[in-house]
Formats: structure tokens, sequence, C-alpha cells
């Protein structure tokens, strides 16, 4: 970003996996940033093989004793002011050099990039609806990100409650009930 103004970025997913030696590998950088540069900041997702971004100043990609440089998410909030509920994860992609969707059912990907809802971003790239209480962050939208709560079963009782289809499953004890039951992920350690 140079000289903007009020943007408003959210639900992203930006991923640097660039394998140069250059020791400055930025999922983001912002290289004239102020208290307006934006208007909203947050719930996106920021991965890189180096830094996680660089904030104003000397854009020097020499060392990482620049001040410019942010190496994680909680320095990149507190010298922002932003990003609250912005990740750092690796996202798991069908094929990072070719094939830019995530893959459905990858841990990361539905406990790690929901995003925000009510931003009138009602279809993804491929034309499928976006769900609308919890968006997938990025442009490919996966079913598993609907998923609102949590609840473990540990073979003899649920902790959060009995599943619906939007909580995500965790089946640590012996499940051998006779009755089914819905969930937009399910886990079995």
């Amino acid at each position: 970003v140079m000289k903007g103004t009020n943007l408003d970025v959210r639900n992203n997913i930006f991923n640097n996996n660039l394998t140069y030696n250059d020791i400055a590998k930025a999922a983001i950088i912002i290289k004239d940033y102020n208290n307006t540069t934006f208007a909203h900041l947050n719930y996106n997702n920021y991965y890189s093989n180096g830094i996680i971004g660089i904030k104003g100043g000397d854009t020097n990609w020499i060392s990482l004793q620049n001040p410019s440089y942010i190496q994680t998410i909680q320095n990149w909030r507190n010298s922002t002011g932003k990003d609250a509920n912005s990740t750092n994860v690796k996202p798991i992609f069908v094929n990072e050099n070719n094939d830019l969707h995530l893959v459905p059912g990858a841990i990361v990907n539905v406990e790690h990039l929901g995003g925000q809802a009510g931003l009138g971003i009602n279809i993804d790239i491929d034309k499928d609806t976006r769900y609308a209480k919890r968006p997938t962050m990025g442009a490919d939208e996966i079913e598993e990100t609907k998923c609102e709560s949590k609840t473990t079963w540990n073979g003899e009782t649920w902790s959060n409650g009995e599943p619906t289809e939007f909580s995500k499953v965790v089946l640590s004890g012996n499940y051998n009930k006779t009755k089914g039951f819905r969930a937009c992920s399910l886990e079995i350690l």
C-alpha cells in the first residue's frame, strides 16, 4: 500500500511462500502508514516464510534490524492498532503454485480462517454463496468455516451440549450411541 486512505481490508489471505534467499519476505507492506490509511483492517490471515509485515519508514530489504520490519502478528497488532481478529497460519491450498482453492476439511483452514460477516460480499470466486454468519477469509468459500461452536464427546457426555450442523465435533472417546449427529466439522482423536 502506498498513500492509501480509509481503505477497507477485511477477510483476506495474504500468503507469501517465496523461497528466495533475501531475508525480508513479508505478507503485507504498507509504505506510507498513518492513522487514516485504513478505515478497517481486520479478519485477515498473514503468512510469510519471513516476517509478517513492513510498516512505514525505510523498506530497505537488507536487515531484519530494520525497525520497519514487524516479525509477529502480536507486534503487528500493537504497531498498527488494527487486526485484533486476524490470524497468522499457513493456509492449506489445493496447490500453492497453481490452485489457490482452500482444502476443505483441513483443520487449519476450518479453525483459523473464519472471517467477518456483513461485508456485502455474498459470492466467492467460484460463484459459491458465502456463509452469511462466518464467511471464509480469502476468495474461496469452504463449508466448514460455518462452525460456530465446538463440542467434544468424551465417551459419556458432550462438553458443550449436543452438536448441531453449526458445531465442530471432536470425538475423544468411543461414540457408541445409536443416535447420529450433524456437524460442520469432525475430528477423531
